[in-house]
């Protein structure tokens, strides 16, 4: 196990963390994660020439990773401020407080959601909040599914061709091409949280 004994490799860890928080399909390079994260390459240099971070940097690095600030400066104490019980939004941009008791499957893997149209209005409403696994190893079942910039919410089976059929109350069996991002498989729903 890493001891982390330098602020900077802290800090270096920190960014990674939220790197995966952020790039749920892993493909974003480390530039784009910085930029997403509002974080800057040279402050890192700087920190490993023995920079101190400024309190907003500490901010963007616990955001979605629930990593101890105090650990962040000092090396101290616990490394997460809080046990796997937050889960980052599909995009990245916020978090969700969830009790493990009532959906004990919470990894790095789980992302939500909020259902934002009716595309599957028989089985998730419209303001809906879902959790998905983004990395199953299901091929069939009920998927977000990127289409055209676009997410939707569908039944997806693989016919005798091995072609992903996508199924819902707007469409009916749409045949997915390459292009189509299947974000996830949709384990969890509820009513609307907070509005």
């Amino acid at each position: 196990m890493e001891t982390y004994e330098n602020q900077s490799d802290r800090l270096d860890f920190a960014f990674q963390e939220s790197r995966k928080k952020i790039d749920v399909n892993g493909t974003m390079t480390a530039k784009e994660a910085y930029k997403a994260l509002e974080l800057s390459q040279s402050t890192f240099s700087a920190y490993r020439k023995g920079s101190e971070p400024s309190a907003a940097v500490l901010r963007k690095l616990t955001q979605f990773t629930g990593i101890s600030a105090h650990w962040l400066v000092t090396g101290k104490g616990e490394i997460y401020t809080q046990s796997k019980d937050v889960i980052t939004h599909i995009t990245g941009n916020e978090v969700l407080n969830i009790s493990p008791s009532l959906l004990p499957k919470l990894d790095e893997h789980t992302r939500f959601d909020r259902v934002n149209n009716d595309d599957f209005n028989s089985v998730i409403r419209r303001s809906d909040i879902i959790v998905i696994d983004t990395n199953t190893s299901n091929q069939e079942g009920i998927f977000v599914v990127e289409i055209k910039g676009q997410r939707t919410i569908g039944h997806i089976q693989v016919n005798s061709a091995g072609k992903r059929i996508l199924s819902n109350d707007k469409t009916t069996a749409l045949m997915l091409d390459d292009s189509a991002l299947q974000m996830g498989e949709v384990i969890w729903s509820c009513g609307s949280i907070n509005g």
